[in-house]
């Protein structure tokens, strides 16, 4: 590793921001002393001694820089999520409903359950409002667009990263494992080589410098601001005779520190407006030198098996009808298939600890579910309410599939839009009601009671599978 180009890189990342702030200090100062005509002898006093005065400023400015590095990248983060949020609601794109809406997927996709439709115009909401270190985002960005290789790895790294029950009871959202990782890779240089190694000081150091320059150039907006009244106040008092008479001095100064505060705004904003794709880049780099370092393809054969086979979601359904299997043949004393009263219910007391086990697909196209007839024409599932309410009452319409809803236990409600009116249809154990294209609905059970359906899905293979609707107020 080259020490000296990185040992540069940090001392100019933390001195500049420090220096900024320095400059500013002594401008001011001067100015100060200029208008109350304070003699400034020792500056020339000072400016014969430049060795030493050139250490001190530098020591001063890196002492600065250190301290404004400090927190400032997450406070910055958040106002770039702001701004960029604002934007984002002022001109939404198609397929953006409400936040409410949006929120709920997001709720979902923190515990795991990843198998929901989600709209395109969510990835980009989530890039914006996600907090450091993004674990949403970046396992919707591993799943979409990296290698299946590369989703393989990350599964089984999921919770550590912030998604699952980890993040709902230690709150870190991921920043252990974020850490962790940087240190598997500095550590991984020895047999790696440096480059991955300086591409993560890299990408950390710009964010570190930006952070440190907006709070460097946040603080001089003030300080400058100020000076600017007190120049303002006293060419006004001068003008009008109160003080001495007007210097041209005094006027050129205000006019270099509007200046000043206009150019550090303009630099602020950009900032802002940039900072979350740099920090998003950082995170970035992090994980995917992570899997460059770490993922142990030629050892360990896991990592390269088909998404499905290594998918938690996946193992965790196999294990439930393996389960179901076994428990109807101890309840048969023979080998009968399994019973649905028994699959049902082990549904239900499943989906306590894992919300999707509280719908199962037996065919479709994804392949992600075990027993499983894969194909482009017909998707047939069951799911058990109310455990399944957060997913099937969610107001949609199908662009490109009908849905037949078979009553297998207790009674189901289904919702239907019907122009500024809702259509209860209720469905008993044996009844069938067909859901056609681009019809509106939502499905719930009689009084949130216990109950069952079948359901059957025609062409599951053509995007988009569902999009969203809104029900009129009841």
């Amino acid at each position: 590793m080259n020490f000296i180009k990185l040992g540069l890189r940090n001392i100019v990342g933390i001195t500049f921001p420090g220096a900024i702030l320095v400059v500013i200090m002594l401008y001011v100062f001067v100015s100060i002393c200029y208008l109350q005509s304070i003699p400034m002898d020792f500056i020339n006093t000072l400016t014969s001694q430049q060795f030493i005065l050139s250490v001190i400023l530098f020591i001063i400015s890196y002492i600065f820089g250190s301290v404004l590095r400090l927190e400032s990248a997450d406070k910055l983060d958040k106002k770039s999520s702001r701004f960029l949020k604002k934007k984002y609601l002022k001109d939404p794109p198609d397929g953006f409903t409400n936040e409410k809406d949006f929120e709920k997927i997001k709720d979902e996709l923190l515990k795991g359950n990843f198998n929901i439709d989600i709209p395109v115009a969510f990835d980009k909401w989530i890039w914006i409002i996600e907090k450091f270190p993004y674990p949403i985002w970046e396992s919707r960005k591993i799943r979409i667009y990296h290698p299946k290789e590369v989703s393989n790895f990350y599964k089984s790294y999921e919770e550590c990263m912030g998604i699952g029950t980890k993040v709902q009871t230690t709150g870190r959202g991921g920043k252990e494992f974020f850490n962790y990782c940087k240190m598997v890779i500095a550590n991984s240089s020895k047999e790696c080589g440096d480059s991955l190694k300086e591409e993560i000081f890299f990408a950390e150091a710009m964010t570190r410098f930006f952070s440190g320059t907006y709070m460097a150039i946040n603080i001089s907006l003030y300080i400058t601001a100020v000076l600017a009244i007190v120049l303002s106040l006293f060419i006004t008092l001068s003008f009008f005779g109160t003080v001495q008479t007007i210097k041209k001095y005094n006027i050129y100064n205000l006019a270099f520190c509007i200046s000043i505060i206009i150019l550090f705004g303009i630099i602020k904003l950009c900032i802002v407006k940039k900072f979350r794709t740099l920090r998003l880049k950082e995170v970035d780099t992090v994980y995917d030198a992570f899997y460059l370092v770490h993922r142990h393809a030629d050892y360990c054969p896991k990592c390269s098996e088909d998404f499905s086979s290594n998918d938690s979601e996946f193992i965790e359904r196999a294990k439930l009808l393996k389960e179901a299997f076994n428990k109807s043949q101890k309840e048969s004393n023979g080998y009968d298939p399994i019973k649905l009263d028994t699959l049902l219910n082990l549904m239900k007391e499943k989906s306590g600890i894992h919300n999707f086990l509280s719908s199962i697909y037996f065919a479709g196209y994804e392949g992600d579910h075990p027993y499983f007839l894969q194909n482009e024409k017909i998707a047939v599932g069951i799911a058990v309410l109310p455990e399944d309410l957060d997913k099937s009452y969610l107001s949609k319409y199908h662009e490109h599939q009908q849905e037949i809803i078979i009553g297998l236990n207790g009674t189901i409600v289904l919702d239907i839009k019907d122009g500024e009116s809702i259509l209860k249809k209720n469905i008993a154990e044996g009844d069938i009601f067909v859901i056609e294209k681009k019809q509106c609905h939502r499905i719930s059970s009689l009084q949130n009671k216990n109950a069952a359906f079948l359901f059957i899905k025609t062409n599951p293979a053509i995007e988009p599978r569902s999009n969203k609707c809104e029900f009129p107020k009841e």
